[in-house]
């Protein structure tokens, strides 16, 4: 994973080293019973694609009656996505499990300060372009909300999902927590 952003070629394709992965214990069954299912964030070739590939786990995904949510990542990654929009990542995981098996997708709305962006752009990286409409060919519900924030690692300002801006839109926005009482 730490080698891709110095390789210039893009990813074409990935798959498991052993053809036959099981999954963990009972992880099946967990998914089964699932009142929601989140995918993402995460890096969609080496953190997102990777789980899906693993036995039964994607068709699983497809086949539990769970409301299922996508969500979007905030930046692109040097080696990974680069130049990719909303779209492009849809695209791409859509060859992995059926995107259209997604109730909807959170896609953030706001841009990270500008002295963020320029140590990203420096990098060959930039944020996600959101080019997803209302009414799109997946029949994903979209749901734009500010979800940035920021964290240090290793002496370095990087951009992350808020927990707390995730959370809320999770909860403000899904059926799962429809019948429970609103949180501060």
């Amino acid at each position: 994973e730490s080698r891709i952003s110095s390789d210039p070629r893009r990813i074409e394709e990935i798959r498991l080293s052993k053809e036959d992965v099981p999954p963990y214990g009972r992880v099946l069954e967990a998914i089964s019973r699932a009142d929601l299912i989140l995918l993402g964030p995460g890096s969609l070739y080496t953190s997102i694609i990777p789980n899906l590939l693993v036995n039964g786990i994607a068709d699983e995904i497809e086949r539990a009656p769970a409301e299922k949510f996508l969500v979007a990542n905030l930046m692109t990654q040097p080696g990974e996505t680069d130049g990719f929009t909303l779209r492009d990542h849809l695209r791409v995981l859509d060859q992995y499990v059926s995107v259209q098996a997604f109730d909807g997708i959170l896609v953030n709305n706001a841009l990270p300060p500008e002295e963020i962006l320029t140590g990203y752009r420096a990098e060959r990286a930039a944020p996600v372009a959101d080019d997803l409409e209302e009414e799109n060919e997946y029949g994903l519900s979209v749901v734009r909300a500010d979800l940035i924030g920021t964290a240090t690692l290793e002496g370095k300002v990087t951009v992350k999902h808020d927990p707390r801006k995730l959370a809320r839109a999770i909860v403000e926005n899904t059926r799962a927590f429809a019948h429970r009482p609103s949180t501060p």
